[in-house]
């Protein structure tokens, strides 16, 4: 198995699920890394700080909470009595019974102050839930952006991270069989080494190179999107996958939640249209100056009125009970959805359960291995060094520990992944730095 696919293979089969969907990713800008410059190493919580604070999509979530808070706002203001200035001037002559009809063609003019107050209006309240639920499904929608991304995150750092450890395997294997070297090949020269045993070494020696060419051309793919992602040249530290259980469930799940508050929007909304405009009743007032050639003994008068508005309007074609049922029709098909999406992240999440299990279980196996196999080249060494064992044994014994050690970090990226569909699965994405990241985050 090749290196690219030992990194590779089980993220690219959660990459769906684990980066944001339906998200168009945009052009890779320069690396951030300038020639000389060392990369700083940054926990998973770091990483996430510094993408968030560029991601514009997230942004957007924010907005539209901020549009939806205000829209609620102004309903809850309504009650507000409103008041107008209105005037009025014009010359002509007056056709109706009076003293203006009778002094002929003249000018008149008015100045009114008009306040309104609302006593009591049907759909008012209904509004302002309706109002409320917007503002908590816009929420929502704002935390489901939020999350898928910082899957997206989580999955970048996830594989740089790997993608160094391979690397960092791959180049203590060169270093191993470069000092290994010299020795053989003077042993060779001496005849105690066959030419065939000599060109096996130097065939392993173009391998491990190969091998470690392909590595750095992985880790350096890796990095470039974490850089991307958080804007500045990091570097992934190793991972310290968490090895408790966690008790989760999909009810926290950022869609499910997400459907859960839209269908309680359409329902208000239901409520609302069916009681809009039904009943409603006000107080209203008007005073200002009039100016007329009718007036005694001067020609501008004051006036005022005070008095009561009213309306019950009824719906005989049924128009807005139809409308709001078709709300309520919709707001159904919501819930339906959330429950069957809670449902399959139930379902989800006891599979990772498992799989969890089983990953945590192979990488106890495999370190307990790698142990076993820094002993045995630890012998070996001891054994070459004093000239009673051979080249190939301590080669041998340097290939295990190289496979050792990559099962170990394989197994380490399963529960890793592990660790991700549970996150995505459950909705709380928020303690992946807990869950996968290094000690610091803990």
């Amino acid at each position: 198995m090749s290196i690219r696919s030992l990194i590779l293979g089980s993220l690219l089969l959660l990459a769906p699920g684990v980066a944001l969907e339906g998200r168009e990713m945009s052009p890779a800008p320069a690396d951030p890394c300038l020639p000389g410059v060392q990369p700083e190493s940054v926990t998973l919580s770091e990483v996430l700080q510094r993408a968030q604070a560029l991601e514009p999509g997230l942004a957007v979530g924010e907005r539209l909470v901020a549009a939806a808070e205000g829209e609620a706002s102004a309903v809850r203001r309504e009650r507000v009595p409103t008041l107008a200035l209105e005037g009025m001037a014009n010359w002509g002559q007056r056709v109706s019974p009076g003293e203006e009809r009778a002094l002929g063609v003249g000018e008149r003019a008015e100045l009114r102050a008009l306040l309104e107050f609302g006593l009591l209006e049907s759909g008012r309240q209904a509004r302002l839930v309706a109002a409320d639920r917007r503002v908590a499904e816009a929420r929502a929608d704002s935390a489901s952006l939020a999350a898928g991304f910082e899957m997206e995150v989580a999955a970048a750092f996830v594989q740089s991270a790997l993608a160094l450890e391979f690397e960092a395997t791959l180049e203590a294997h060169r270093a191993a069989l470069a000092a290994l070297e010299g020795p053989v090949r003077m042993r060779a020269e001496a005849g105690m080494v066959t030419a065939g045993d000599l060109a096996r070494f130097e065939d392993e020696v173009v391998r491990s190179e190969r091998g470690l060419v392909e590595a750095r051309e992985v880790r350096a793919g890796a990095d470039a999107v974490l850089r991307a992602l958080a804007g500045s040249c990091v570097s992934a530290r190793p991972l310290a996958p968490a090895t408790r259980g966690v008790e989760v469930t999909a009810e926290g799940h950022p869609e499910v939640r997400r459907l859960r508050e839209a269908a309680g929007s359409r329902e208000a909304a239901a409520r609302a249209i069916a009681r809009q405009d039904r009943l409603s009743l006000g107080l209203v007032g008007s005073a200002g100056p009039t100016r007329s050639r009718a007036h005694d003994p001067g020609p501008v008068e004051q006036e005022y009125l005070l008095g009561i508005t009213g309306q019950w309007r009824i719906d005989p074609g049924g128009v807005r009970s139809r409308l709001a049922q078709a709300e309520r029709s919709r707001s159904s098909a919501l819930v339906f959805q959330a429950e069957q999406l809670r449902r399959e992240q139930e379902r989800a999440i006891e599979r990772t359960r498992l799989a969890l299990d089983g990953a945590e279980a192979r990488a106890l196996l495999h370190e307990q291995e790698e142990a076993q196999a820094v002993e045995s080249r630890r012998v070996a060494a001891l054994r070459w060094e004093e000239g009673v064992g051979s080249w190939s044994e301590l080669f041998q014994a340097e290939d295990r520990l190289r496979d050792a050690r990559s099962a170990t970090i394989e197994a380490r990226a399963a529960v890793a992944l592990a660790w991700l569909a549970l996150a995505r699965a459950s909705g709380q994405a928020g303690e992946l730095p807990a869950w996968l990241g290094s000690e610091a985050d803990r």
